[in-house]
């Protein structure tokens, strides 16, 4: 607990500290260093877990999608029924702009496009619901407070965290 309590400190320190500086966005490293963050040593046995994909596909189109990448993930999101998800034009941003649109705080205003960020967090929040079930108001309306929007903002900031990680990790040490 305490492991997945600091690293979650770090992420914020370091996001504040150096804003747009992490440019890894590698999806598989990113999928380890968050199931790692969530479930410690037992994150291997959660690979197939599909609220776990469906937690890990809603993050990559929240703060890794760019060029029209990621039709699939939304695909599966809609399969599991979030509830009304975007199309891809609307939640598409260019690889461009993407540091600057979702690796800043949570709460940043991307002022090029608030709606395409406003979207790529409503989906991160509902899929976040759906999962843990914060309640039926959260699930129609989204939350931008709360339980459901706190743990948003902790798997938004460990991405940003696992970034960090990613680029350089020959100096990253993964505790047994």
């Amino acid at each position: 607990m305490m492991k997945r309590f600091s690293a979650f400190l770090l992420a914020i320190c370091l996001s504040v500290s150096f804003p747009g500086i992490a440019s890894a966005c590698d999806e598989n490293q990113t999928g380890t260093y968050i199931a790692q963050i969530l479930f410690g040593d037992s994150a291997l046995s959660h690979e197939s877990d599909e609220k776990v994909k469906m937690l890990l596909n809603a993050l990559y189109m929240c703060s890794m999608q760019s060029d029209g990448a990621g039709q699939e993930k939304l695909d599966f999101l809609k399969g599991k029924r979030i509830g009304i998800i975007p199309s891809l034009p609307n939640l598409n941003i260019k690889g461009a702009y993407l540091s600057e649109c979702s690796h800043n705080r949570w709460e940043y205003e991307y002022a090029a496009d608030k709606t395409i960020q406003s979207n790529r967090r409503k989906l991160l929040q509902k899929t976040v619901n759906k999962v843990f079930d914060f309640g039926f108001i959260d699930n129609w309306f989204g939350s931008d407070s709360g339980k459901c929007n706190s743990f948003a903002a902790f798997l938004y900031y460990s991405h940003i965290l696992s970034d960090y990680l990613a680029d350089d990790p020959a100096n990253t040490e993964v505790l047994p």
